[in-house]
């Protein structure tokens, strides 16, 4: 049973579990989403912004409230993310704010410069290759955009367990990610370490 949970993790799949786990990630996440997104500065005029691995949803709810002039994008591998995201803000879709498409952050359907702002909650260890996705980020943000990652700052002991047990999860740490930031050509990588997150801002 672990074994299926824990394969559900990098791509929720269209079953109980997976169902499960989404629903489970919109309330677990909601911590270190609110505190993430507290980098991005509140009286911005943001036109587009992009959610990527948005899993249930509620990070792109957030956008939205935040951010009532913006049109908000999630973009997900899982089919199973993609359908619980757009149900969870139906009515921001219906309202033509909110899109949600199925594809991978290392090759992204948008054009250059498209975004104004991008996040990604809990979502980097699993993207590969890294430095290739991190690039592609860089390319589809406006100059001057915003880039805000959140994940666990957990001890080297829970890195290995998760790493151990969960296919394709690279659990970096954020001095590692602020470096490869820097080499994907983002400026004024700032990190952010707390008691038990950490929270990572760039620009382009």
């Amino acid at each position: 049973m672990l074994e299926k949970i824990m394969s559900n993790f990098q791509s929720p799949k269209n079953n109980l579990i997976g169902r499960l786990l989404l629903r489970s990630m919109n309330i677990e996440h909601r911590q270190i989403s609110r505190w993430t997104l507290k980098q991005l500065p509140r009286d911005a005029a943001f036109t587009d912004i992009i959610d990527i691995g948005c899993g249930g949803g509620w990070t792109l709810s957030r956008l939205l409230k935040h951010w009532s002039s913006a049109r908000v994008v999630g973009i997900d591998v899982s089919e199973a993310s993609v359908a619980k995201s757009l149900d969870y803000n139906a009515k921001a879709v219906s309202a033509g704010r909110c899109s949600v498409v199925l594809g991978n952050v290392a090759s992204m359907p948008f054009p250059d410069g498209h975004f104004a702002a991008a996040t990604a909650i809990e979502t980097v260890y699993f993207w590969d290759p890294l430095d290739a996705s991190l690039r592609e980020v860089h390319r589809c943000l406006k100059d001057g955009g915003w880039f805000v990652i959140g994940l666990e700052a957990g001890k080297k002991s829970q890195a290995e367990f998760w790493s151990r047990h969960v296919s394709g999860m690279h659990p970096y740490d954020a001095e590692y990610l602020k470096t490869h930031l820097l080499s994907a050509g983002f400026r004024d990588v700032k990190v952010d370490q707390g008691i038990m997150y950490a929270r990572i801002v760039a620009r382009k």
